[in-house]
């Protein structure tokens, strides 16, 4: 039976040495031959199968440790319940990668979608109808209202495993009064929306905030310049005779979730119509 070094048993199964020493270590795959004389280390082409079997067990995301006690099972019913057992693993972690992709192209797609808009029109208010704004929603009235919000980010996460958290702070909208961006003050935000679009997802942490019609206008640049885009729409309702509710949302579209330059931070401002 033909004999190989380390180096080359390596190169023929692309495997790293210094891991076929650990699994020498560890009694995972010990070389078949040990020269007593120059203490090399001789693997057979036999040792070719334990290489791929330890490959696909990793694959299926068995821990090297499961692996060598797997390896002592001698029944196919108790083997066959592990390998499927391991493949509804991965069928739930394809899933949950698939709802992280989902999230990244909803980011993505709304950004490019908003930055082309903002360079056509820039912060120039216009008049939009909105669809009821879908999410979990956190009231701020005192200190929990984070908590609040996070604790039902929390419960959907345990709820449903397959919901990614990933980017779940990212085109947060913050609602309050005027006086929430007239004196500058956070503590005047009353609620916190964290948009959330899943198809026949029904959760009672999912609620609805009707807008309506509503005066809007983008803000690219430093959030503390926010005011003067709020003036710009104040007064192009008072030049269109629009009556305007005391409520602002502003939501977030770029910012340090994407880029951690304020100059390219673009929000979105809304005031809804009094109708």
């Amino acid at each position: 039976m033909k004999k190989y070094k380390i180096s080359d048993f390596a190169k023929t199964k692309n495997i790293d040495t210094q891991t076929l020493r650990y699994y020498d270590k560890i009694g995972l795959l010990k070389p078949n031959f040990v020269d007593q004389n120059s203490k090399y280390r001789y693997y057979t082409t036999d040792q070719f199968m334990m290489v791929d079997i330890i490959k696909f067990n990793k694959l299926l995301g068995l821990s090297l440790e499961e692996i060598m006690s797997n390896q002592k099972i001698t029944s196919i019913d108790k083997k066959l319940h592990i390998i499927k057992s391991q493949k509804t693993l991965l069928e739930n972690k394809i899933e949950k990668y698939q709802s992280i992709v989902t999230n990244v192209e909803s980011i993505v797609e709304i950004a490019e979608k908003s930055i082309a808009e903002y360079e056509k029109i820039k912060d120039n208010p216009t008049i939009k109808k909105y669809n009821d704004l879908v999410g979990i929603i956190g009231d701020c009235d005192d200190a929990n209202g984070w908590y609040e919000i996070e604790k039902k980010i929390r419960e959907i996460s345990e709820k449903y495993p397959n919901y990614s958290e990933v980017g779940h702070n990212h085109g947060l909208i913050f609602i309050g009064p005027f006086d929430f961006i007239i004196k500058d003050d956070d503590a005047l935000i009353n609620k916190i929306l964290l948009p959330y679009s899943l198809p026949d997802f029904d959760d009672e942490n999912i609620e609805k905030y009707t807008l309506g019609r509503c005066i809007t206008a983008y803000h690219k640049g430093k959030p503390d310049d926010l005011k003067n885009t709020f003036v710009k729409i104040l007064d192009f309702a008072k030049a269109n005779m629009l009556k305007t509710k005391n409520t602002v949302l502003i939501r977030s579209i770029v910012g340090s979730f994407i880029i951690n330059y304020e100059e390219e931070f673009l929000q979105e401002l809304i005031i809804p119509l009094a109708e």
